[in-house]
């Protein structure tokens, strides 16, 4: 027994001088043998050779006596058994390091889940390698966003079957991917659960609609489109008329709505779906995508009578939900990772010392629009909002912004939420740069840029056509499956060549905000230098993501102080879902904002409210309409009250509440036929004075009151335009009446709450502006008392008595006002801001203060 402990005192020994050789010596991996050993050692102990309580003192005794010689001799190892003894512990080494592995690997898969659990994001150049989402919000340094996990050697991948591949393998993949901070991700789930509570409220709403009338009722009130008849199609586009071209009736639907179409005889069973594309005057245009119309037999469309009705379903939320919902959706984000780490804060904006001035301009611009243009086009500017006022010539920054980047060698990808918005900057740059509309546009000019219509002509158009000629004769051969599929992935493989050389060639890239056909952008690798998104605060933020997550750089144009987007669920209100992200970006990063403030349509004095109430009064007039007046486009006496740039006729008190208002028979709109009745008396008077039917519009905020002013002015009238301030938003005219409606013993204002649809009204006016309202009533909204004390100090202000000749000549049947009013229905804007509580209307002038907030700051 003492033999053997010898021989292991010695084995201790020699191995540890063995390790301190190869510790010093680069020839050898660093092992620390001797501890390698000890497991071996103590199984030996273990094994039963001797114990701990059996040596303890008498080996410690051994050790310290002086041996003999022939004991050291007994007790040497030759070096032959201290090699077979170093490899032995190898082995046993390479076992632990393997177990070792295994527990580390097992340790990382339980760090990923706690770090999930509890929140935690990584975080560069911190002496912390993880802090808690909450911690977060209190660091400023950058967070890491690739690659991830570096100490693991796994980057994310897109577009693989493959979640993760290591570092050597990435070289070899072109697509990149964001690690989004948990802020995002969570902003993410949250815009899914509001878009989908959206998408009730709006089916809700809508079933409530279908359920409260007959279809012709319905018809009649324009809360559906009936009596259609097809007439043509062209690229998803199908247009349908009434009969003998009759006129279509007003109509609640606007451009951009999820609609379905049906037969007459059967509309609560929808044919397809559709989005209403546009309602003219004699025809109405769905976009039907090819899946839906397939639905549509030839037979059908000929032989039957349509109605078009809105749509439970919403497409676009849909696609949204399945977006931001899935896991891919949320971490293959595409080439604006980083404007999304920007915008939420996870990524810092570049401190920018000055912004160059473009040496040649394209149009002639003011101080205020080159200073938005060369902001927009500084590439250390990752994002730029543009506010564009009423008349500052938005419109024109942004064709300058395109054409810009068209000379820079830069792609703009350009954008805006109606179609309409989108065809009117295409006409502004048309000719001047190469470009393709992505979607089929409302006006004929845009049309010519179809990129389907572009493909066709393009330079693979013959082999495609070559190669769908050689599958068909195969088809009909019977040939061999392998060889069909070859020839349609040949088929494929044109096609994708085709579409992405129109894509290369052109400089701008123009559709709608939510089309579809962006996402393949970023799978034909198509990355623009620019996205430009016109109109922005009229869209919901996530709507704004689709495109900007396609491109490198992105520029906001818009007017957060005018119409907001129309979300109707109120816990889509209370998570904000309503907020676009024009106006959040510019309420909290005040230094990429950029205001427009000469403007070209107003009288200065219609324009002092305006400026003063919402722009800080930073606006002024040019000097070409600062003091144009009616007087000199028609034989308005300069000296008239018609010739004032403001005018307030106040119906307060007017024959004991002959101008009331009265609510219309299902109680979604409000009228009032007095005042209907004044606004035709004041249109005669201008009328007669020379001034022409096309430069006047009547707006109100009811659609009951439209109708009602509409039954009074049309037939004498038909070119003036009366309709409510959502239509008028774009447009101008020389003259608008402002019929404000509210007039109760209450002094309930509801819809008039909403300061910014007033502003829009107001500056629809270049001109003459007259407002007529009940003065008792309409002070109790703050912006509407600013305005007429405005008009008080700026303008003129008369009675409704002074008309009592005039209305005399104007009769309103109470039968004529009831027909009326049972054909009514209000519209969704009105359905959504149409309130009585004092809490809402508080609520709606705080969503315009933070507008104005933003403004000034």
């Amino acid at each position: 027994m003492l033999n053997v402990r010898l021989t292991l005192t010695v084995w201790r020994r020699h191995l540890a001088k063995l390790s301190a050789e190869q510790s010093s010596s680069r020839a050898y991996p660093t092992w620390p043998l001797a501890t390698c050993l000890s497991p071996l050692l103590n199984n030996v102990s273990k094994s039963g050779l001797h114990t701990t309580s059996q040596c303890g003192s008498k080996s410690k005794s051994f050790f310290n006596a002086k041996k003999s010689g022939a004991e050291q001799d007994k007790a040497k190892v030759s070096k032959k058994d201290a090699i077979a003894l170093a490899k032995a512990a190898k082995k046993v080494e390479e076992e632990k390091l393997a177990a070792r592995m295994v527990e580390r690997e097992e340790r990382i898969a339980a760090r990923r889940a706690k770090r999930e659990e509890e929140g935690l994001v990584p975080v560069k150049n911190s002496s912390k390698t993880e802090i808690t989402a909450e911690e977060s919000e209190n660091v400023t340094k950058e967070v890491v966003v690739l690659p991830l996990r570096e100490e693991e050697g796994l980057v994310p991948v897109k577009n693989s079957s493959k979640t993760e591949i290591t570092a050597e393998e990435s070289e070899n993949v072109t697509k990149e991917v964001v690690v989004l901070p948990l802020i995002v991700e969570e902003k993410f789930r949250l815009w899914a659960q509001l878009l989908q509570h959206e998408i009730d409220e709006r089916a809700k709403q809508i079933n409530a609609l279908l359920r409260s009338g007959s279809v012709e009722e319905l018809i009649a009130s324009g809360a559906v489109l009936g009596d259609l008849r097809h007439s043509t199609t062209s690229r998803g586009m199908v247009q349908f008329s009434r009969p003998a071209n009759a006129y279509i009736p007003r109509t609640t639907l606007e451009p951009g709505t999820p609609v379905c179409l049906a037969d007459a005889k059967n509309y609560k069973v929808a044919l397809c779906e559709a989005v209403l594309d546009s309602v003219e005057r004699s025809s109405v245009t769905l976009n039907i995508q090819p899946e839906e119309y397939k639905k549509l037999h030839k037979t059908t469309l000929s032989n039957s009578t349509f109605v078009v009705l809105p749509s439970i379903r919403h497409p676009t939320y849909e696609r949204l939900i399945n977006r931001f919902s899935s896991k891919s959706g949320t971490s293959a984000v595409g080439p604006g990772g980083d404007l999304l780490l920007t915008a939420f804060g996870a990524k810092e904006f570049p401190v920018v010392e000055s912004d160059p001035m473009p040496t040649e301009w394209f149009h002639e611009l003011n101080d205020s629009q080159k200073e938005a243009v060369a902001v927009a086009l500084n590439p250390q500017r990752p994002m730029v909002t543009i506010q564009g006022p009423p008349g500052t010539g938005k419109t024109f920054v942004v064709a300058e912004i395109i054409r810009q980047c068209a000379v820079r060698g830069q792609k703009v990808l350009v954008c805006a939420p109606s179609h309409v918005a989108v065809d009117n900057i295409i006409d502004r740059v048309k000719g001047k740069v190469k470009l393709v509309r992505l979607g089929t546009g409302v006006s004929e000019s845009s049309q010519a840029f179809s990129f389907d219509a572009m493909v066709k002509q393009g330079s693979h158009a013959q082999d495609h056509q070559k190669a769908y000629e050689t599958l068909q004769k195969l088809r009909e051969s019977n040939a061999e499956r392998n060889l069909l599929v070859s020839v349609q992935s040949s088929i494929a493989a044109i096609a994708t060549k085709a579409r992405r050389e129109v894509l290369n060639d052109a400089q701008a890239i123009f559709c709608t905000i939510t089309s579809s056909m962006i996402e393949m952008l970023i799978t034909l690798n198509i990355q623009p230098d620019v996205v430009i998104i016109d109109e922005a605060a009229q869209a919901i933020e996530p709507t704004s993501w689709l495109p900007l997550l396609a491109g490198k750089r992105c520029v906001l144009a818009g007017d957060q102080c005018q119409l907001p987007p129309i979300v109707m669920s109120q816990l889509a209100k209370d998570g904000r879902l309503h907020l676009s992200l024009m106006e959040r970006l510019s309420a909290q990063f005040a230094s990429i904002s950029r205001l427009l403030t000469v403007q070209y349509r107003m009288h200065e004095k219609i324009m002092e409210w305006s400026s003063g109430y919402f722009y800080g009064g930073t606006l002024t007039a040019a000097a070409s309409v600062g003091r144009a007046t009616l007087s000199q486009i028609s034989q308005v006496p300069d000296e008239s009250v018609h010739n004032s740039p403001l005018l307030f006729i106040d119906t307060a008190g007017y024959k004991n509440g002959e101008m009331r208002e009265v609510k219309s028979q299902g109680g979604t709109s409000s009228g009032n036929p007095g005042e209907a009745r004044l606004v035709a008396a004041y249109l005669s008077k201008l009328i007669a004075c020379g001034v022409k039917q096309q430069d006047i519009g009547i707006i109100t905020p009811y659609v009951f009151q439209v109708a009602l002013i509409k039954q009074l002015v049309n037939e004498r009238y038909p070119d003036v335009m009366v309709d409510t301030v959502d239509s008028f938003q774009g447009q101008e005219r020389q003259v608008i009446i402002l019929s404000l409606v509210r007039s109760n013993p209450k002094k309930i204002v509801g819809f008039l709450n909403d300061d910014r649809r007033m502003n829009v009204s107001v500056t629809r006016a270049k001109r003459h502006l007259v407002m007529i309202g009940d003065s008792r009533t309409v002070v109790r909204s703050d912006a509407i008392a600013e305005l007429i004390d405005v008009v008080s100090r700026s303008g003129k202000v008369q009675r409704a008595s002074e008309y009592e000749a005039d209305l005399q000549l104007i009769n309103f049947s109470d039968s004529e006002v009831k027909k009326i009013s049972s054909k009514v229905v209000g519209s969704e804007r009105e359905a959504l801001l149409e309130t009585d509580s004092v809490a809402d209307a508080v609520g709606n002038r705080r969503s315009a203060d933070v507008a104005r907030r933003a403004v000034k700051m």
